[in-house]
């Protein structure tokens, strides 16, 4: 099969062609070109992962039923895609139906999947906060995906929506994709919110 090591990363996101041939053989060197088997293919490792293709049922959880019939000379692809990151991803078919098996393949290297590109900040805070009391704002630095951008450092300004909150006053350095600060309400009623942008952009590549 064919796929990206953890030389060169995929982002969130972003598809990836396996193909998959069928072996006659203990060894690799003969392809099985009449195979028409219905076989599972496993993906380990990921938290967004689905599998696509021709003759291809996807059964969440990394799963995916390859039908009999959709083998062309014995080979056939599939597209994965991970939303999630960082994972690193391992691929194996099964094949249990033909006899003398189960009969197993695995791809001989890691996927790696990292977050996609820096696209929103996400905030976090209590749904209620007793008046007077310290309460945290969690703030993380994320992909569209909500992927964390473990190695984003950025400065946000923070701001709330009534009077009598008590938010640091300068700019707020968020390290390792997510960090947050301590708040503090003398205001009361529903409605409070408080508002995370980032003012200065010092993004490290993944």
């Amino acid at each position: 099969g064919s796929s990206v090591g953890f030389g060169n990363p995929n982002v969130a996101g972003a598809a990836v062609t396996l193909t998959i041939q069928a072996d006659a053989s203990t060894d690799g060197s003969r392809d099985a070109v009449t195979f028409k088997t219905t076989t599972i293919l496993k993906v380990a490792g990921g938290k967004g992962v689905t599998l696509s293709g021709t003759g291809v049922t996807d059964a969440g959880g990394g799963r995916a039923t390859l039908n009999s019939d959709d083998w062309v000379t014995g080979s056939r692809t599939v597209t994965l895609k991970d939303t999630a990151g960082i994972d690193s991803l391992t691929v194996t078919v099964v094949d249990s139906s033909s006899t003398g098996g189960p009969f197993t393949g695995a791809l001989d290297s890691t996927i790696v999947y990292n977050p996609a590109a820096f696209s929103q900040i996400l905030v976090s805070a209590p749904a209620t906060v007793t008046q007077g009391e310290n309460f945290w704002v969690g703030v993380t630095l994320a992909d569209q995906y909500k992927n964390a951008r473990v190695l984003d450092n950025r400065y946000v300004n923070a701001s709330a929506n009534k009077l009598g909150v008590m938010l640091p006053s300068g700019d707020i350095l968020v390290q390792k994709g997510s960090g947050g600060f301590w708040a503090n309400s003398t205001w009361t009623g529903n409605g409070l919110l408080v508002d995370v942008k980032d003012i200065i952009e010092t993004e490290s590549p993944l």
